[in-house]
């Protein structure tokens, strides 16, 4: 019996965390055994096993500030999860400045976000106004590595954060003192993408 062995196979995988999506393509071509005569017939196939790359965050809370105390601060815990070694996170302002805003576009304190590692390898990014971390001083891209100390059962529920929280994230404000009376706000997008 003459068998062709040779085989190629192509395996791609692209995880896109925001959008929920794994693409990927693989050659597979399992072959049966022929009919012979005087010996055996030998088939085979292949086995694959796809382990989708996978993060969130979760357990977050809105930060509600009164009053023109200059600075004003306040910090909050929440989780992270990936199945992968690290994961990278990004802050985002919808303002776009990093800056509190009223309906008229007032501007009534800015503000930095810091995200910290409470767990595993500590490291600490901060975004916003002044932040200086990176040419404009408003958006850097950290990768936050995911130590040991960070649990790894994969969350199920949204109450599955509570007593397990790995990252905290910290709202400086500044320049409160000259805000006119009002309500100010905006809305930060953190990112979390496994690498």
């Amino acid at each position: 019996m003459v068998r062709n062995m040779k085989k190629f196979k192509t395996l791609a995988l692209a995880a896109a965390v925001s959008a929920g999506l794994l693409a990927s393509t693989g050659v597979m071509a399992a072959e049966d055994g022929g009919l012979e005569t005087n010996g055996p017939s030998v088939g085979w196939f292949d086995i694959f096993l796809y382990n989708n790359a996978k993060a969130k965050i979760w357990g977050l809370e809105d930060f509600t500030f009164t009053g023109t105390t200059d600075p004003n601060t306040d910090s909050k815990n929440v989780c992270v999860w990936t199945n992968t070694s690290e994961y990278r996170m990004t802050v985002e302002s919808d303002n776009g400045d990093f800056k509190l805003k009223d309906a008229a576009d007032g501007v009534g304190a800015d503000y930095t976000v810091t995200i910290k590692n409470t767990q595993g390898t500590e490291y600490t990014e901060i975004w916003g106004a002044g932040a200086g971390q990176n040419g404009d001083g408003f958006t850097p891209t950290t990768d936050f590595i995911v130590g040991t100390g960070n649990y790894a059962i994969e969350p199920t529920t949204d109450a599955a954060c509570a007593g397990r929280q790995n990252v905290n994230v910290k709202i400086d404000l500044s320049n409160v003192n000259a805000a006119v009376t009002g309500a100010y706000s905006d809305r930060v997008t953190l990112t979390v993408a496994p690498i």
